[in-house]
């Protein structure tokens, strides 16, 4: 008998814990999720993560030392030609089988789990499963064959932007639906009041979170020269310290832990940025598909949001089409940056609009519990669908 919440049994590279992106976005799907109802499989958690309460089972398929060796390219054609893993396992009749798409070698021994249980599987996809694990170009359509098995096998595929589900169902021929990152449940929007006026009286302060890779850190290098022109402080929260540390306007915050680091930047700056790179840096198939997790987390903080990169990217087309909860300056358009940060230097109207709007659509369609109730009820359904054809099936065997 299915309930509210299946049991679910996750088997993943990317487990949910505290110390690292995707880790994290799991960790808030499945932190109400009854304990007694959900079992992970895979790697060791980090020393000082944060985890759930759950069973947590260390399984690491010997192909992984090979994915993490300077013979990684081969890591994902091997996995589908050395047995899975996990042949013990056994799972209740009304189980459910998810798996983060990202290292093939894990997903594989999902799918094989849910095969040989007779249980469906359930994907979620971050990243380009052919974009995040190295491929050499000989190996790449005998991968591209399994991965569209295994898509098509689930039952349920979640991608993270509507540009995501519409190139996978392009490449594998199967329809996905879309789960958009969600965010802490406990950000609180600043006052509107703290929008009219400036942190400080000698020009905007501007605030960047999170990794600096990914071309993230291109991005703000680029833009360096225009915000030292409009006299702003770029200030820079992050684990790494930024390769441009010794510019002038450029202040590293460090890193924080989440409970102190948005009011943090709340009290500290006047706006935050999501700052893409160029295609010269090689990060084009990810911004195409991708869709950055921070912007939910940026949305929340009623704050202004200002949005800079090429047209292809996810974070640019999402604030093109929501011109009141952010500003986008895109890259094609370099004459709109002098009259963009004057306006938001000089018209505290016009950053308290950004920072309402910017909160309604972080309340919107982006809103955790949205978000939350869409993955469980989707996972819920299967389970009972499920539950229906095998009551079904033993009733025409009687």
């Amino acid at each position: 008998m299915t309930t509210e919440y299946p049991y679910l049994c996750v088997i993943s590279q990317v487990i949910p814990h505290s110390e690292a992106a995707g880790s994290i976005l799991l960790l808030r799907l499945l932190e109400r999720w009854p304990t007694d109802r959900l079992v992970i499989y895979g790697p060791p958690l980090p020393p000082r993560a944060r985890s759930l309460s759950c069973h947590y089972h260390e399984f690491q398929p010997r192909v992984q030392r090979v994915q993490f060796s300077r013979f990684g390219s081969l890591a994902p054609p091997l996995g589908w030609l050395v047995p899975p893993g996990l042949s013990s396992v056994a799972l209740p009749p009304d189980a459910l089988v998810l798996s983060v798409m990202q290292s093939s070698v894990y997903y594989r021994t999902a799918w094989a789990v849910a095969r040989r249980n007779n249980l469906p599987l359930a994907l979620i996809i971050y990243d380009d499963p052919e974009e995040i694990e190295p491929l050499r170009w000989w190996t790449r359509s005998l991968v591209r064959h399994f991965n569209r098995q295994v898509y098509a096998a689930a039952s349920v595929r979640f991608c993270v932007s509507p540009q995501m589900s519409k190139a996978l169902e392009l490449r594998y021929r199967v329809k996905g639906e879309v789960l958009y990152p969600n965010r802490c449940r406990r950000t609180i929007p600043r006052p509107l009041d703290l929008s009219r006026r400036l942190r400080r009286q000698n020009g905007l302060v501007v605030g960047y979170v999170g990794n600096l890779a990914y071309g993230y850190s291109e991005g703000l290098d680029r833009l360096l020269p225009i915000f030292r022109r409009h006299g702003i402080t770029l200030r820079v929260y992050s684990f790494r310290t930024p390769q441009f540390i010794d510019e002038p306007g450029v202040e590293y915050a460090g890193a924080h832990s989440l409970d102190k680091l948005w009011s943090q930047v709340q009290a500290e700056c006047d706006m935050v940025i999501l700052p893409y790179c160029g295609p010269e840096h090689g990060h084009e198939k990810l911004y195409r598909t991708h869709f950055p997790s921070k912007l939910p987390e940026y949305l929340a903080l009623g704050m202004p949001v200002l949005i800079s990169g090429p047209s292809y990217a996810t974070g640019v087309q999402w604030g093109v089409d929501h011109p009141k909860a952010c500003v986008v300056v895109p890259w094609d358009s370099p004459d709109e940056w002098d009259p963009t940060l004057r306006r938001l230097a000089e018209d505290r109207d016009y950053r308290c609009a950004l920072a309402q709007g910017a909160v309604a659509a972080a309340n919107g369609e982006l809103a955790p519990e949205r978000i939350e109730f869409l993955f469980r009820s989707r996972l819920n359904d299967v389970a009972k669908a499920i539950a229906i054809d095998r009551r079904g099936g033993a009733g025409q065997q009687l």
